[in-house]
């Protein structure tokens, strides 16, 4: 989602966004249909943790040009709570009274509206980014090297004959999501102390610690789309 920083008194704004996230036609056109007055610079990164890195970093130099002194960065959602908690972003200027808001599907809205405090959702909290694109989890197998094939679920990755071979992107919120699902429970439970009956917060952690210490291969880092 696009987030905005707190607002600093300049005439040109900037956007440091994720490679292959934004169309191509978009700058040329914003720029053509704003005026020469209206002046916008545009940088990308390979990695939605790399935006969030320069942002913690802020600005080293008075040439930067990235998400360290940019007015907008584009961040996934699993970065969103710790930017608010560090001051990193602040909320969208009149997100309420917007046409695009009005339009998002109601789904939306509980990611967006966060507590200031420590960027966990609120119901009555002011609007902190602007979805753009959104993705899946999906299971994937190379059938052609796979030690067995009948991994349909979740909790086939933990089968002894995936030790040391299952591979996954580099964030603590799609680990904790398959670990929840391989116990039948839902991923999106928000309060790990109401878990469905039978799964205790020591069986999650025992299947976490289980999952990174035999069955996982490499942690990659969340990749732009090409």
């Amino acid at each position: 989602m696009l987030c905005v920083r707190p607002l600093t008194l300049r005439a040109s704004r900037s956007v440091a966004a994720l490679r292959a996230s934004v169309p191509t036609a978009w700058l040329p056109l914003f720029r053509r249909t704003q005026g020469r007055a209206a002046r916008l610079y545009f940088s990308q990164r390979p990695q939605l943790e790399d935006l969030f890195a320069e942002l913690k970093a802020g600005a080293t130099r008075a040439t930067d040009t990235g998400a360290g002194c940019a007015d907008a960065v584009t961040l996934g959602d699993s970065w969103l709570a710790p930017a608010i908690t560090l001051g990193l972003v602040a909320p969208v200027p009149k997100a309420e009274a917007s046409r695009w808001l009005a339009r998002l599907p109601p789904g939306w809205l509980p990611l967006l509206r966060r507590r200031a405090l420590d960027g966990a959702p609120c119901s009555g909290g002011p609007i902190w980014g602007v979805p753009y694109r959104w993705g899946c989890t999906l299971l994937a197998m190379r059938t052609d090297i796979a030690a067995c094939a009948d991994v349909t679920d979740w909790e086939h990755l933990w089968k002894p004959q995936l030790r040391g071979r299952v591979g996954m992107v580099n964030a603590p919120r799609e680990v904790l999501a398959i670990a929840l699902r391989s116990l039948g429970a839902c991923p999106n439970t928000a309060d790990l102390g109401a878990l469905p009956r039978g799964i205790t917060q020591d069986m999650l952690a025992e299947r976490l610690r289980s999952f990174m210490r035999t069955q996982a291969r490499a942690m990659r880092r969340v990749c732009a789309s090409r």
